[in-house]
């Protein structure tokens, strides 16, 4: 009898065995089927629980992913932030992290995302240079194939308020504004617009050669980078090309030596007032400057332009004496106090930076428009002076006035002078937008190929600026203050600390131990009714 009791038992065990194996490889793929049903967008349904819906995309996001027809690469940039905004930099660069995994999800495979390792200097620099970044080294880089966008961590992706450092008035640096999805969904429609945009510029005057890529004096890199923004540059002469084509976006007139004939000065006056875009800079040497329409092309939309140029002193680093007369004197470089709080410099004075100006005439406003607005884009520092020609870079008190800043360029943004139609649909309303530079050297090979001048930054932002690149999307700004807990119940959070500290860990002991008497107990009934039948069958 001891023997079947025995069999008994093994056949017992091998079939609570088999159970168990059976119950857990259920369970495995239970639990794998469930994971994939998850990861079904058609099956599943998300439920944002933040208090600010922070885990929602909006509707316009969302329509401009689902009718994605291209593949958008996110290259995410970020080194540490100077103090006091070193956390601040973080928390933003995380919070834009998941922002894009869930437009990662809802773009259905359309777009990736890639983290630059910005510590690895040697994959940095290749990356770098495939994404044509110049010095930029926070933010995001949208792009597009050949075509790309950067935001700013500051200024595009966040604003920050470094608050106040003084020990009697302190106040803590915060985001003040978190806009890192209208800025994305901005720049996605920056590199996937369908229809080209097309800029003209004048050429056969002596003005700088749009195509040449050689001469330093040339803009063909300005092509190259506006060809990556998704534009298109041409050359446009009057005489040999008749009037500006339809698809002309932005007329550019750099460094012009002589007139216009009469009917090029008019086709380009009637295209800005009835609403167009121009940039205008202006020759360097005064009498050939003097000679050509600039002055009067800018004075018929209220601004001015000098013959003199401006100069400061140039402090020589052997002597520590102050020199004059050199070309140095000429190079302004234009800081964060120096810039407006122009849309054209918001990136740029958002990370601190600063760029240079070489060889710069005066531009000025000199008449408001009455229905809108001219204003000074950037200035020299408050030691500059005016130099009067032929402008030999020496002070001369009675020729060249006094010290102080000067302004170097200047915008219009007004409704169009003349009676247009009223456009239709989606169509863009016409504006008039006047970029006027007082260097057009700012703009030449030599310029871009110096790392240290940082003028594609500007030109970049003028350009968008110009054709209205910044897209007009309507959704609610992030909250940047990430607090699910009630500031006015402090106790609050003390009840959560200690939830998660003891009471939870606390039920897990009670709960085990309660699970270990249950189990000890019915070992005990089982072995003493086998003890009962063993006597019995005795």
């Amino acid at each position: 009898m001891s023997g079947s009791h025995s069999n008994v038992g093994w056949l017992s065990r091998m079939g609570i065995g088999a159970q168990v194996l059976v119950t857990a490889a259920l369970a495995l793929v239970a639990l794998l089927l469930v994971n994939w049903l998850v990861a079904r967008p058609g099956l599943r349904h998300r439920f944002d629980l933040t208090s600010a819906s922070s885990n929602t995309l909006s509707t316009a996001t969302l329509a401009l992913l689902d009718r994605l027809e291209s593949d958008i690469q996110v290259d995410i940039l970020y080194r540490d932030m100077n103090a006091p905004l070193t956390a601040l930099g973080q928390e933003v660069i995380v919070r834009t992290d998941k922002l894009l995994v869930l437009m990662e999800e809802a773009a259905g495979g359309r777009l990736a995302i890639q983290v630059v390792d910005t510590a690895d200097q040697e994959a940095w620099t290749i990356r770098q240079q495939e994404l044509r970044l110049r010095g930029y080294e926070n933010g995001l880089v949208i792009s597009n194939g050949e075509r790309r966008e950067f935001l700013a961590l500051s200024g595009d992706l966040a604003v920050f308020d470094i608050g106040n450092p003084v020990p009697e008035t302190f106040i803590p640096p915060r985001i003040q504004q978190f806009d890192a999805e209208r800025a994305i969904v901005g720049a996605i429609l920056d590199v996937t617009e369908g229809a080209e945009r097309h800029v003209y510029f004048t050429y056969g005057f002596g003005e700088l050669d749009a195509l040449d890529v050689v001469e330093n004096s040339g803009l063909g890199m300005l092509s190259d980078e506006l060809e990556g923004d998704g534009l298109r540059v041409h050359r446009w002469n009057f005489l040999e090309d008749g009037p500006l084509p339809d698809d002309c976006a932005a007329v550019a007139v750099v460094g012009p030596q002589v007139g216009w004939p009469e009917d090029m000065y008019a086709e380009v006056v009637e295209y800005v007032e009835a609403g167009g875009r121009l940039l205008v800079a202006a020759e360097t040497v005064p009498e050939m400057l003097r000679k050509s329409d600039v002055p009067d092309l800018l004075a018929h939309f209220g601004l001015e332009v000098s013959e003199g140029r401006i100069m400061h002193p140039l402090l020589d680093r052997r002597t520590g004496l102050v020199v004059q007369g050199q070309q140095e004197c000429e190079v302004h470089v234009v800081t964060g106090d120096l810039m407006s709080r122009h849309p054209i410099l918001s990136a740029l004075r958002g990370v601190g930076g600063s760029f240079s100006v070489p060889i710069a005439h005066r531009v000025q406003v000199g008449v408001q428009p009455p229905d809108g607005v001219a204003q000074v884009l950037l200035r020299s520092s408050p030691d500059s002076w005016l130099d009067a020609p032929p402008c030999d870079r020496r002070y001369d008190a009675q020729l060249d006035g006094t010290f102080k800043s000067f302004p170097l360029a200047a915008t219009v943004q007004r409704p169009p002078m003349v009676d247009v139609e009223a456009p239709t649909g989606l169509g863009t309303v016409p504006e008039v937008r006047i970029v006027a530079l007082g260097s057009e050297s700012m703009l030449t090979n030599a310029a871009l190929q110096n790392p240290t001048f940082r003028s594609s930054d500007v030109l970049r932002g003028a350009f968008n600026w110009l054709l209205d690149r910044e897209h007009r999307i309507i959704m609610e700004p992030g909250d940047p203050d990430l607090r699910f807990l009630p500031r006015e119940r402090p106790e609050s959070a003390v009840f959560v600390i200690r939830v998660a500290q003891y009471y939870l860990p606390l039920a897990a002991l009670l709960v085990s131990l309660l699970v270990w008497l249950l189990r000890t107990r019915g070992s005990r009934r089982v072995a003493l009714k086998t003890s009962r039948i063993e006597e019995s069958a005795g």
